[in-house]
């Protein structure tokens, strides 16, 4: 079919955008929100703080809000204290994958899940890793699962379209890519729309 596996390789930032459910919260001092904080988004804990004490989870978070590479070494410790254990798992992940240690953090995005099948953070971030291994068939298995618990996650949506993509499954990339289109804006949407005309012209050409 030509060259059309061009699409648009999404950046950390925007594979790890806020679901919409959770744009526009403002922030609290205690909240549950997944921030987009470099290289990935991560999860907050609902939890009063304590005088001026910090919980092990409490002290990673806020050390990761800072992009301090001791959170690491604290969320260690939360999952040592039985502190928040799956989303702590998770948020190491994630900065374990930041690091460049892709070993290490796939072990912490399977502990995550191994405690929380549904966790979604860990489950999408794990298809990532996967995907960008070269392990597709492993990618599409986690990419499936998180789209179970979150469907309109956008990067989700991106990277189930490039799968189809590989797997020259046009019609069901170009359903995909327009759900997408219904979730995003500005520069974003417009390359999504050209690379719908582009398929759809391509398929047209070959007959596919």
């Amino acid at each position: 079919m030509g060259e059309i596996i061009d699409i648009h390789m999404q950046s950390p930032a925007e594979r790890n955008a806020k679901p919409p459910s959770e744009q526009g919260k403002s922030r609290r001092k205690a909240y549950v929100l997944r921030q987009l904080s470099k290289p990935g988004s991560y999860v907050r804990i609902t939890r009063p703080l304590l005088a001026d004490t910090e919980s092990p989870l409490q002290q990673a978070l806020r050390l990761q809000d800072q992009n301090d590479p001791r959170a690491i070494q604290w969320y260690r410790k939360a999952i040592k204290a039985g502190e928040g254990v799956a989303d702590s798992w998770c948020n190491l992940g994630i900065l374990e994958s930041g690091a460049g240690w892709k070993s290490r953090a796939m072990h912490c995005f399977q502990q995550a899940i191994r405690l929380d099948p549904r966790h979604f953070d860990a489950q999408y971030h794990l298809a990532n890793l996967y995907f960008d291994s070269g392990e597709l068939d492993l990618a599409r298995i986690h990419y499936q699962i998180a789209a179970d618990l979150s469907p309109d996650y956008p990067p989700l949506l991106h990277q189930q379209a490039l799968l189809a993509l590989l797997d020259q499954r046009y019609t069901q990339a170009i359903r995909l890519l327009r759900r997408y289109l219904l979730l995003v804006e500005g520069e974003t949407r417009l390359r999504a729309e050209r690379l719908i005309q582009k398929i759809s012209a391509d398929v047209a050409m070959d007959g596919t």
